[in-house]
């Protein structure tokens, strides 16, 4: 419960998005490691790029480090499986790892008390949809960014009806 990345402006908003990933592969550091080493591009990462891509109104190729700083600054981010499922993307998710998921996720969320949560994932979905419906949090669900042929305007329309819902403007 411990590897999740929490926006230095997060925790003051008074309207909170939390990205819930999917799970992790291979040996990454925690978030709070990682996502800096990647608003600085001393790291490349699809996953980051194509949240950032479709969430922001901005595109890697453009954007400076404060404009990806400013971005991860506003949001919480954790992976709904925590451990590494395998050294590859190709390695995925177990029905039991999504099932021992729910428990942690509950109480992140709790802690956190998000405004709305942006899953990631129609899979992981299936397991971390009722534990958000539960706690009676806003959520919309979008393919995971790194699924193939997917295009950017599908996670761009995922965080705008996020948006809705919540009535923040975030961009």
């Amino acid at each position: 419960m411990t590897d999740i990345w929490i926006g230095s402006r997060y925790d003051v908003s008074e309207k909170r998005i939390f990205v819930l990933g999917e799970s992790t592969y291979g040996s990454d550091p925690v978030l709070v490691d990682y996502i800096p080493t990647w608003i600085r591009r001393q790291v490349r990462d699809t996953t980051f790029s194509r949240i950032f891509n479709g969430f922001s109104g901005n595109h890697t190729s453009r954007a400076t480090d404060a404009d990806r700083e400013t971005f991860w600054s506003r949001i919480a981010f954790y992976n709904f499986v925590t451990r590494s499922v395998g050294p590859t993307r190709e390695h995925r998710p177990t029905g039991a790892d999504y099932s021992a998921a729910q428990t942690s996720l509950e109480a992140v969320l709790r802690r956190h008390s998000p405004a709305a949560v942006v899953i990631l994932g129609t899979e992981q979905a299936q397991y971390s949809v009722p534990v958000v419906e539960r706690l009676g949090i806003c959520y919309v669900v979008t393919r995971h960014p790194t699924s193939y042929r997917l295009q950017t305007k599908v996670l761009t329309d995922a965080w705008n009806e996020v948006l809705g819902l919540t009535s923040l403007d975030l961009a």
